[in-house]
C-alpha cells in the first residue's frame, strides 16, 4: 500500500518526509503508456508533488511542478493537492535513450538543462506563489533541491526513485525529502548528511526490498528524537469534467468558439491528466458560444 509520513525532530531544526508511491506511478504508466524513461521521469515529479502537498493545511490546497524542457522528452508535469491525489502528464511518453554510463535510465538527458522548473503553489489567496528557476540537471530531484535554495533557501535532500523492469513493469518507486530549519547548528547539518550517505541503497532500491515508509524515516532521522505527525495513503485521481471542460472552452472567448463551429462543426478535448476524451457536438458547441456570448 502507498503512504506518505511526515516527521520533525525533537529540537526543530530538521524536517523530513518519506513516500512509497509505487502504485501511484503504476496508475500513471497504465493511463499514460509510458516507456521507461518517461515512467521514471513522471513517477519522479509525482512523488515530488505528493511531498511538497504534504504541509497543506486545506484538502483544496495545490501545488504544481512544472519541468518545461527542450530536450526530448518535452514537458514533464505533476499536481497534488492537500486530499494527497495526484495527477500528472508527459509530452513524450515514448522516448528512448540509451542508459547512462552507470547503466540507469537517462531521466536528466531526456529533460536536457535547457528549460526550467517552475513550482506554483495555489492556498486560495487572490494570487497563487509561483517560483521558477532554470533546469541544472534534469535528474527532478536535484533540479527541486536547487529551486529550494534558490528560491526559499531553504537547505533541501531530496531523494526521488523508480525501479523499471525490462518488461516496463514499476517495481517499485518513492521518495524522501529532508529540510533543515532555521538555525540548525552544524553537527545537525553532519548528523543528517551522514545518514543519507549511510542509506543501504536508492529510495527505490529500499522500497523494493519492502522496506515501508516507517523503517526508512527510521534509517533517514537515526539518532534524532523525533515525531511522527502525520501518515497518510496517496492516489493518482483526475478530477476533471465535463463541466471543467465547458468552463475552459467558454473561457477562450466568442471568437475562438464561433471559429470551432466553422472550422471543425465537431470538437473533442482530451485531458491531459488522465486521457479522458469528451465529445462536443455542434448543438454543444453552439450552446457554448451562447454562453461566451453573454
Amino acid at each position: 500500500m502507498d503512504e506518505i509520513i511526515r516527521a520533525i525532530t525533537a529540537d526543530g531544526y530538521v524536517k523530513a518526509y518519506v513516500v512509497n508511491s509505487t502504485e501511484v506511478v503504476r496508475d500513471a504508466q497504465g493511463l499514460h503508456s509510458t516507456g521507461k524513461i518517461a515512467s521514471a521521469a513522471l513517477g519522479r515529479t509525482l512523488t515530488a508533488a505528493l511531498i511538497l502537498a504534504n504541509d497543506m493545511k486545506n484538502e483544496t490546497d495545490r501545488v504544481s511542478v512544472q519541468f518545461r524542457s527542450e530536450g526530448p522528452i518535452g514537458n514533464v508535469v505533476a499536481e497534488a493537492n492537500g486530499k494527497n491525489e495526484v495527477k500528472g502528464f508527459v509530452s513524450n511518453p515514448n522516448v528512448v535513450l540509451p542508459p547512462r554510463a552507470d547503466g540507469k535510465l537517462d531521466v536528466g538527458g531526456a529533460l536536457g538543462h535547457k528549460g526550467s522548473l517552475t513550482i506554483v503553489r495555489d492556498i486560495g489567496m487572490k494570487e497563487p506563489y509561483v517560483g521558477t528557476v532554470e533546469l541544472v540537471s534534469g535528474e527532478i530531484a536535484e533540479d527541486i533541491s536547487y529551486y529550494y535554495m534558490q528560491s526559499e533557501q531553504i537547505p533541501t535532500v531530496l531523494g526521488l526513485g523508480v525501479l523499471v523492469a525490462q518488461n516496463f513493469a514499476i517495481l517499485s518507486a518513492g521518495g524522501f525529502m529532508i529540510q533543515l530549519l532555521p538555525g540548525a547548528p552544524d553537527h545537525i547539518i553532519d548528523k543528517v548528511e551522514e545518514n543519507v550517505t549511510k542509506l543501504p541503497k536508492s529510495i527505490s532500491g529500499l522500497i523494493a526490498d519492502e522496506k515501508n515508509a516507517t523503517e526508512i524515516l527510521a534509517m533517514l532521522l537515526s539518532g534524532f528524537d523525533y515525531q511522527i505527525l502525520s501518515k497518510k495513503e496517496p492516489m493518482y485521481r483526475c478530477d476533471c469534467s465535463r463541466y471543467r471542460v465547458e468552463t475552459a472552452l467558454i473561457s477562450l472567448g466568442k471568437a475562438e468558439v464561433e471559429k470551432m463551429i466553422e472550422e471543425e462543426q465537431t470538437t473533442e478535448v482530451c485531458c491531459h491528466y488522465c486521457n479522458k476524451k469528451y465529445h462536443f457536438s455542434k448543438e454543444d458547441l453552439e450552446m457554448l458560444l451562447r454562453l461566451a456570448t453573454r
